[in-house]
């Protein structure tokens, strides 16, 4: 009779080693059959348990042009954690799905925009995977879920749409404390890999959670942040450099349209991004230290560059 072992990963509640349920298909070993393969049933299995610290990340690589670079294989890439080499345990080159907040602004200010913002986010929609998780969140000085109460998520373009139209515009802007609503909704996603889109066209001037705050929560969460900002020189209130911020430190982006009709094609941009990127994951500390990370790739005179997060919160044994 043929043994087969079986490794079941128990993870960390610390959101660094949270395992998307296509990776952790990766880790189940089998001596006979390889990677993946099921145990027969009435076979005997050896069940080991194991406290794997997995640290996962979200990866886009783009070329000279702007351009992302799909189809590297695992070897194509260099990781150093505190400066060092560090290997890497997983890796994932495909399309997986992903659980995604659309954080829109509804503030008084963005009435003249609201069509094209609508239109953006169903353009984001349609060029999602069909198996995402989305929600929306509704922010001006108020911070509201868009989609009925007990729907959690939901990937109908009709339900998102009434979502986005549930609340006129209208009141101030409190961006930090939408941003700590997304955070915490996404977590109720059964995909782990999550990201939020951020419409907006004006700083904050109403939150009780302060940049900081948002930042280091934005650290330590495995959630990418894209921002759009839709800012005219006239808005007092405009600060780009908080969504340059926000993005840089989850391994995301920040856009910022000419015009509220580009709006669309940038959305369309930033979900091919999304649906681009590949998805490593190594073996983190235990020692409740924040860790840098350097992830680069082969540039082979493409003038490759890697864009993802730029460090890990620890957890604790």
């Amino acid at each position: 009779m043929t043994a087969r072992v079986r490794v079941k990963v128990q993870l960390e509640p610390n959101h660094m080693f949270r395992l998307p349920l296509t990776l952790a298909g990766l880790l189940v070993v089998s001596v006979s059959a390889g990677i993946g393969q099921q145990p027969t049933s009435g076979m005997p299995t050896t069940v080991i348990r194991a406290n794997v610290h997995l640290v996962v990340l979200h990866a886009t690589v783009t070329d000279d042009k702007g351009e992302v670079v799909s189809g590297l294989s695992e070897q194509a890439f260099r990781l150093l954690v505190d400066n060092q080499p560090h290997p890497i345990s997983v890796f994932r080159g495909e399309d997986m799905p992903v659980a995604v907040g659309l954080v829109v602004d509804h503030s008084e200010s963005m009435a003249p925009m609201w069509p094209n913002v609508v239109a953006a986010a169903l353009g984001f929609l349609r060029v999602s995977n069909p198996d995402d998780q989305m929600f929306v969140v509704d922010f001006s000085n108020q911070i509201r879920l868009g989609l009925p109460s007990g729907k959690t998520f939901t990937n109908s373009a009709s339900e998102l749409q009434a979502a986005l139209l549930r609340y006129p515009p209208g009141g101030s802007t409190a961006l930090y404390d939408a941003i700590g609503v997304a955070l915490a909704h996404v977590e109720k996603a059964t995909i782990t890999k999550q990201a939020l889109l951020i419409i907006t066209d004006g700083g904050d001037n109403s939150s009780r959670a302060r940049l900081n705050h948002v930042l280091d929560w934005a650290r330590k969460a495995s959630v990418t942040l894209y921002c759009i900002g839709l800012y005219n020189g006239a808005d007092s209130d405009r600060n780009p450099q908080v969504l340059k911020d926000l993005a840089d430190a989850t391994g995301g982006k920040a856009l910022f349209p000419s015009t509220a009709s580009d709006t669309s094609s940038v959305c369309v941009k930033l979900a091919k991004d999304i649906r681009s990127q590949y998805t490593l994951a190594f073996n983190g500390a235990q020692d409740g230290k924040y860790h840098p990370i350097s992830l680069t790739v082969q540039d082979r005179g493409r003038g490759l560059t890697v864009r993802t997060r730029t460090g890990y919160q620890a957890g604790t044994p």
